[in-house]
C-alpha cells in the first residue's frame, strides 16, 4: 500500500520515519494517507512509503490482542488495571478522551492535559511496534490515516 505525508518544511531531508522530537514532532511516528490529496494539503514537500496490508494493524484492533494489556503495563508503571482497561480502549478509539479523567492520564503519560488526546495515538504506536506492526491505522480529520512507526523507509516524491 502506497501512503503519502505532506508538509510544508522544504528543507526536511528524512529517509525514514522518526520517532518524538521536540520542536519538531510530537507523534511516535508519522501520519500518512492513502490520498496524495489529503498529505496535499499539509505542504508541497510530500514524502511516501510503501507498507503491506499484512503489516498495518487497526487501532481498535489493540483491543482484542492479548499482549496489549501487559505492553501498556511494561510502558507505564504506576497504573491501576482499571486505568490499564480505559488505556487500551482510548488507545484504539474504542472510548473517547472526553469520558475520561484527563488530569490522571496526563499525569501516566507524562503530557500536559491538552495534549492527551494525541498521546492517545502515541501510545497505539507504541503498542502496534511492541506486536511487529510498522503501521496503525487511525481516524481523524482526514477520516483514515496511517501512523507509520518509526525506522520505516520514506522517500520524497519523485524520487
Amino acid at each position: 500500500m502506497k501512503l503519502y505525508h505532506g508538509t510544508d518544511d522544504n528543507e526536511l531531508n528524512l529517509t525514514e520515519v522518526t520517532g518524538k522530537i521536540d520542536g519538531w514532532n510530537i507523534f511516535y511516528g508519522m501520519f500518512f494517507s492513502t490520498s496524495l490529496a489529503s498529505a496535499e494539503s499539509h505542504g508541497d514537500t510530500i514524502f511516501e512509503t510503501e507498507i503491506s496490508e499484512d503489516e498495518i494493524i487497526e487501532a481498535s484492533a489493540l483491543a482484542y490482542n492479548e499482549q496489549t494489556a501487559s505492553i501498556i503495563k511494561e510502558l507505564y508503571y504506576d497504573i491501576s488495571d482499571e486505568e490499564v482497561e480505559t488505556l487500551i480502549e482510548l488507545a484504539s478509539e474504542n472510548e473517547s478522551e472526553y469520558n475520561c479523567d484527563a488530569e490522571r492520564f496526563a499525569e501516566i503519560l507524562s503530557v500536559e492535559e491538552e495534549f492527551v488526546g494525541w498521546e492517545y495515538q502515541n501510545v497505539a504506536g507504541y503498542i502496534a511496534e511492541k506486536l511487529g506492526y510498522k503501521a496503525v491505522k487511525c481516524h481523524d480529520e482526514h477520516g483514515t490515516s496511517y501512523l507509520v512507526l518509526p525506522g520505516n523507509k520514506i522517500y520524497r516524491k519523485g524520487e
